[in-house]
């Protein structure tokens, strides 16, 4: 794992556990941690292989970091901008690489709006 091309610091948000009267989850996201990663975009082979998995059909991104057990698929990660702001990536997919527990690479969504 190359520590020094993690230089995004990004923000974990777990689900609010609220649900209104339809089942619907009320309230914003509560953060729980904030961890070094790398995001890159994914483009030509990986992004036709990434969309090729139903899964991740929709997958735009993807962010390598230190292994974390409480990341899942619920997770959402926020990525502060420089000029204020911030970009919001839901999770589709968590690979705990080499299940060694040591960093894992997550397949990202950006959510747009």
């Amino acid at each position: 794992m190359n520590f020094g091309r993690m230089r995004d610091r990004f923000s974990i948000r777990q689900p609010h556990q609220a649900q209104n009267a339809y089942g619907e989850d009320v309230g914003k996201p509560k953060p729980v941690a904030r961890l070094w990663g790398e995001l890159r975009t994914l483009s030509g082979r990986q992004l036709q292989l990434a969309q090729a998995n139903t899964i991740t059909s929709t997958a735009t991104h993807s962010v390598r970091m230190r292994f974390a057990a409480f990341v899942t698929v619920n997770t959402v990660l926020a990525l502060p901008k420089v000029g204020g702001g911030q970009r919001t990536f839901r999770i589709n997919h968590v690979d705990n690489v080499n299940n060694l527990n040591a960093e894992m690479v997550l397949t990202v969504t950006e959510v747009v709006g």
